[in-house]
């Protein structure tokens, strides 16, 4: 190596610069500053090329024959040598090792000098991960093995990075922004069987690649609960929340997702962003669109879904509850509604049975709204007094 760089020492920035594209080497511009560090970097790489060295037995059957095995040595340019050959690389020549394991096991050692290279075949295989060894052994012997097996030296591994399964599409294409229109259209009029068959038929009417709800009007950031709240359409409103929480439906947009909290944990977030995202405007949620313009049966159906909070404020800081019918000329609604928003509290009195201890207050529970088919569903909250209200 010391040649070598002897060698490069005596070179212009311009032959050296010639150097590096020779061998491919991405680099800064060699100048007074930098060619201290860019020659050191090129005598390495050339120390370890193999342009210049014999071919080895197992080449030379590979390339008369045409062994399938081969192909395992592509991957290796003269800058990204294979360490795993002996006759290239000595135990002492390298700090750490990086092994690469694939799945089928390779029949031979994939070892690379540096995690570039290890890198960058990965990239172009599928099933492979790495690790960074101490020692020459211990990356062949991981290199060799499965690669959905961990390694099984631990006193000499450094660091560890497990393969990337990637997510497999659905089969389901693409919904351009004419068929949103359509969709939007429906919810308008209230046309529930086409609402129906359109989200069946393809989920990313409701769902787009990225796990979020899809948007029907972009200037108002509305999905397509905040349309059918704004167009009064508690029936769809219902509709969507239940098609939502269906399994099933989730199922074809995530056929992959085979344990039940994976795919419980996608429907919570999927009915938390359609049930409590504000829009862009007044930074309302479907539930303060349904209370201040007076929409008895859309407020009954979001505040009976557990996943709905009427917690959330808008732009000037109001609740739902403190907009009720604000936008309505008819306020005759405005007692039930607050009903269904503020609830009825309850406060149990909690006795022995024996008469042992002296009767106490339960924790408050309040209830909100009725779910127009499935009867009384509560949500209890602690409340801040517990005296009897």
């Amino acid at each position: 190596m010391e040649k070598v760089l002897e060698r490069l020492q005596s070179l212009s920035n311009q032959d050296l610069s010639k150097e590096l594209k020779l061998l491919h080497i991405d680099s800064p511009p060699v100048t007074s500053t930098t060619r201290r560090v860019i020659e050191k970097k090129l005598a390495r790489k050339l120390t370890f090329t193999t342009q210049n060295s014999p071919p080895t037995d197992v080449e030379c059957n590979n390339q008369q024959s045409g062994d399938a095995d081969s192909n395992f040595e592509k991957p290796f340019s003269p800058h990204c040598p294979n360490v795993s050959d002996r006759r290239l690389l000595s135990e002492g020549d390298c700090s750490t090792y990086y092994g690469v394991a694939m799945m089928p096991p390779s029949p031979k050692p994939l070892v690379f000098d540096n995690k570039s290279s290890a890198v960058s075949y990965i990239k172009q295989h599928q099933d492979c991960r790495f690790a960074v060894f101490k020692s020459l052994e211990s990356a062949e012997k991981f290199s060799t093995s499965p690669s959905n097996l961990p390694p099984q030296d631990k006193n000499e591994i450094l660091t560890f990075k497990s393969p990337v399964k990637a997510e497999k599409s659905n089969n389901f294409p693409s919904i351009l922004f004419q068929d949103l229109i359509k969709l939007k259209l429906h919810i308008e009029k209230g046309e529930l069987e086409s609402v129906r068959d359109l989200i069946w038929s393809n989920p990313r009417y409701l769902i787009t690649s990225g796990d979020t709800p899809t948007v029907l009007k972009p200037a108002f950031w509305y999905n397509s609960l905040h349309v059918a709240v704004a167009s009064n359409r508690a029936p769809i409103a219902e509709l969507l929340l239940r098609t939502l929480s269906d399994p099933r439906f989730l199922s074809l947009m995530y056929p992959e997702d085979i344990l039940p909290t994976a795919r419980s944990f996608r429907m919570d977030n999927l009915l938390d962003m359609y049930a409590n995202t504000p829009d862009a405007r007044a930074n309302e949620t479907p539930l303060h669109m349904a209370s201040k313009f007076g929409y008895v049966e859309a407020v009954r159906v979001l505040s009976a879904h557990p996943t709905v909070r009427a917690d959330l404020r808008n732009k000037d800081g109001k609740l739902a509850a403190d907009i009720i019918c604000s936008r309505s000329a008819n306020k005759s609604s405005a007692s039930m509604i607050d009903e269904l928003l503020r609830g009825v509290v309850f406060v149990p009195l909690l006795q022995d049975p024996e008469f042992a201890f002296p009767a106490a207050l339960g924790p408050t529970t309040r209830t909100f709204g009725l779910h127009s088919n499935h009867g009384l569903l509560c949500n209890t909250t602690p409340h801040s007094n517990h005296g009897l209200l």
